[in-house]
């Protein structure tokens, strides 16, 4: 046995959807600004991330090392701070190359999102993806910077080193 629907007054429904409408634009909101909110966490831990990608490289070169019976904490030697040297320059350029594919891929999103919409935060979406791609260009320019910087140490080490070689001396 069910019951019978109850007939509310007109009056009594409107306020009720109109309350419902508000609880519901309310709700919209939080979620809006809670994306919002997170959008800016996850740019923020985009260095972070970029930091650990050197680290972690870092550290395999030195298992790699420990592997040979080398202890971690014994000095280098030319060969071996040669060898870090590239390990590091590779490791950074293994990095701007993730970095761009990365880029390449949200720019793809982006555009797919502009032209069809997938809900209420498709805007926020878009905004994410291009807070990402600016984050992420700017960690490409650092980068790039710290290659160049590793690049020109390790020349002027082998211009070094060969200039005190005996061959170069008058």
């Amino acid at each position: 046995m069910s019951n019978p629907p109850t007939k509310q007054a007109p009056e009594v429904v409107d306020h009720q959807i109109e309350k419902l409408t508000k609880d519901n634009e309310q709700l919209k909101l939080q979620i809006r600004n809670r994306f919002s909110y997170q959008t800016h966490h996850h740019v923020q831990e985009i260095p972070h991330l970029v930091d650990d990608w050197k680290e972690q490289a870092k550290n395999k070169w030195f298992e790699n090392r420990e592997k040979k019976g080398k202890d971690r904490c014994c000095p280098l030697t030319q060969e071996e701070s040669e060898d870090l040297a590239d390990a590091m320059i590779h490791n950074r350029e293994t990095i701007i190359s993730n970095l761009k594919v990365g880029n390449e891929g949200f720019e793809k999103q982006i555009e797919g999102l502009k032209q069809k919409s997938v809900g209420h935060l498709t805007d926020l979406i878009i905004e994410r993806f291009e807070a990402f791609v600016v984050a992420r260009e700017k960690m490409i320019v650092a980068v790039e910077k710290e290659k160049g910087e590793l690049v020109e140490a390790k020349i002027q080490r082998e211009q070094s080193e060969y200039s005190d070689h005996w061959i170069f001396k008058v």
